[in-house]
């Protein structure tokens, strides 16, 4: 682990040369750190999740106002992020967007809270959901958030685990409509008898991938190698290989849903192979899970479809769908490639699957770094836009910030770099 005790300058957190859990004050190894403290380049050790969970309004409470006074700019873009900062932090590398012959997959807005709403609303959607059902606007507004955030992989998303990385381990797609040569939608929404019909003009449902370990047990051990593959300072960020994957036992989590107006038309068969092949591409996963509800048929269809395998069957309890049966099936990297050599689109030959260098902001596995600090040697960029967004985002601002602001504004990667 890097040593942040030097340039943090936070003795509250050791006693006698070992740390101390912020929570319970026990000194021993931590498993979890704040995300909120973390992207501010503040480190906040907790013992564990329960303890950073019952501790955290107290800590939120002691600290985070203490943030906003020592690191004001960080704190502020920190902590409010939202649709106003949207033209400083959502650089092209943070706009994620696929597309298929009649679907636009683009990043979650703020402004599709209403039409999330009402799809999670949808009985005949959420009875096939974790999220249970009958979920509450507050409920619906923090999972919105939470999408949104995704798309900025240094930002707190209250759907994050504990235990961040400050790696982009999610991607969540609005699934919306594209348009033909005359701007018409290329999808149109049909009728179904007890569902209030939802127009073709905007969000029309999501799917995402989510980086995830295939034994949850192993929780604290996952979090701890993912937070070293995440933007540590004075570390290059670098994108895992395939086989760090595999070594980690990660995979893929595919999880999607739709508005019931536009099934039966294939369209979430394009999502999917879509979001499927930028997986393999570029994220260069070595397999992904779909673990649908039993009842779920057209779902289990849909991963039978793409060379899903059948693990196993598994009971959950969560949410208000109470005790629920999945079936989990696994779509693995090797069978894809080898179905792709009989599609007549897509890949033709497998990609590079070495680790490789990435940019501190946006994480884009498929762009390359064109961009570095000239005061350091380790962060990078792919663009000028994502280094600008990562330096007033870290309270600095632009390379030509006057020596004043650099010292009132310290934090992020002005608070590591060398010259800074």
């Amino acid at each position: 682990m890097v040593d942040f005790r030097g340039s943090l300058g936070l003795p509250e957190h050791y006693d006698d040369g070992r740390l101390v859990c912020k929570g319970c004050t026990k000194r021993g190894n931590w498993t979890s750190t704040c995300p909120k403290c973390l992207t501010a380049g503040v480190i906040s050790y907790f013992c564990s999740q329960p303890c950073f969970h019952s501790q955290y309004k107290d800590h939120h409470r002691k600290w985070h106002q203490k943030l906003l006074t020592d690191f004001p700019a960080r704190a502020e873009s920190l902590l409010d992020l939202n649709e106003a900062t949207y033209h400083l932090f959502m650089t092209e590398g943070c706009r994620l967007t696929l597309t298929t012959p009649r679907l636009v997959l683009r990043p979650v807005s703020l402004a599709d809270s209403p039409r999330v709403f009402d799809i999670k609303r949808e009985p005949t959607v959420n009875c096939y959901q974790l999220y249970g059902r009958n979920p509450t606007r507050d409920g619906v507004d923090d999972m919105t958030l939470g999408y949104f955030l995704d798309n900025f992989p240094l930002a707190y998303s209250p759907s994050r685990p504990v235990t961040t990385s400050l790696a982009r381990v999610r991607y969540v797609f609005a699934i919306t409509a594209g348009k033909n040569e005359q701007g018409k939608p290329k999808v149109s929404a049909k009728e179904v008898d007890g569902v209030k019909m939802m127009n073709e003009k905007g969000y029309m449902g999501n799917i995402a991938i989510e980086i995830e370990q295939l034994e949850p047990t192993k929780q604290s051990d996952f979090a701890h190698k993912v937070y070293r593959w995440g933007t540590l300072p004075k570390h290059v960020f670098r994108h895992p290989s395939t086989e760090q994957f595999i070594s980690w036992g990660v995979h893929g989590g595919l999880f999607y849903e739709i508005h019931p107006s536009f099934w039966g038309q294939g369209l979430m068969t394009e999502a999917v192979e879509a979001v499927l092949r930028y997986c393999f591409d570029h994220l260069r996963l070595p397999s992904v899970v779909l673990d649908p509800f039993v009842e779920n048929t057209a779902s289990i269809k849909l991963a039978r479809r793409f060379g899903g395998v059948y693990r196993k069957t598994r009971v959950t309890n969560y949410g208000s769908n109470g005790r629920v049966k999945q079936e989990v099936w696994a779509i693995s990297r090797d069978d894809w490639y080898e179905a792709e050599k009989g599609r007549e689109k897509g890949t033709k030959e497998r990609p590079n699957e070495e680790a490789r260098d990435g940019c501190r902001w946006c994480q884009r596995p498929d762009f390359e770094v064109t961009v570095s600090c000239p005061r350091c040697d380790w962060a990078r960029w792919c663009s000028t836009e994502c280094r600008l967004a990562d330096l007033s985002f870290s309270g600095r601002g632009p390379l030509e910030a006057s020596e004043d602001a650099k010292e009132k504004y310290r934090g992020g990667h002005a608070l590591f770099c060398r010259a800074a």
